[in-house]
């Protein structure tokens, strides 16, 4: 793999979705038909969580029972500069128009949450090798804004999703390719990019 992959820089060519920077982070909500591209607000993106915890029991004889639990969840931290009401939008819910945050709209805590799929795609200078790193049917759990006096508005956002649906189907995907295009998304992973829809 080329170190060119995984930083973060412009590129002479573009990615799937049409901007010629890596890495391109799309948040898309589920049913809206579009993503929206965040990666000039995110500062660092960092997941954590899906551990397998195994419990030894100990029996008579000095023999040991493995019990293997169930999966933690997984979880999404992004830390972002916001500039408008979007970070607020994916926690509090709320109806978007056009697929966007639009100016002089409200987004209260009353409002209906929605699952995002969450894409991360890096790729070198010359868009031909790929790493994608997808998370599908997440919500936002927490949303953390703070600002001081010497420096500007900051936030964290969180998103917890599960390994799989509850039909088993993985809810996150990983993706290298030295050259080619990305696999599309099955409908079983929310469809393709663009067109994420929550699969029950």
């Amino acid at each position: 793999m080329a170190l060119d992959v995984l930083r973060a820089t412009k590129t002479s060519a573009n990615n799937w979705s049409g901007v010629a920077y890596s890495p391109d982070v799309t948040f898309e909500e589920d049913g809206s038909s579009a993503h929206k591209h965040y990666a000039c607000q995110i500062t660092s993106i960092k997941q954590t969580g899906g551990g397998k915890p195994k419990e030894n029991i100990v029996v008579f004889g000095n023999k040991r029972i493995t019990l293997e639990k169930p999966q933690e969840d997984f979880e999404v931290e992004v830390e972002v500069v916001p500039t408008d009401t979007t970070w607020d939008q994916m926690l509090f819910g709320g109806t978007l128009t056009s697929g966007a945050i639009v100016s002089g709209t409200e987004y209260k805590t009353t409002g209906t949450q929605k699952r995002w799929r969450v894409i991360i795609t890096w790729q070198d200078d010359t868009a031909t090798e790929k790493l994608r790193w997808a998370y599908k049917d997440c919500f936002a759990v927490s949303w953390e804004p703070q600002h001081d006096g010497e420096d500007i508005v900051k936030g964290t956002i969180r998103f917890k999703l599960p390994s799989t649906d509850r039909a088993g189907v993985s809810n996150i995907i990983k993706e290298w390719r030295s050259s080619g295009s990305l696999t599309t998304l099955a409908a079983a992973h929310g469809g393709a990019e663009d067109v994420y829809v929550y699969n029950p």
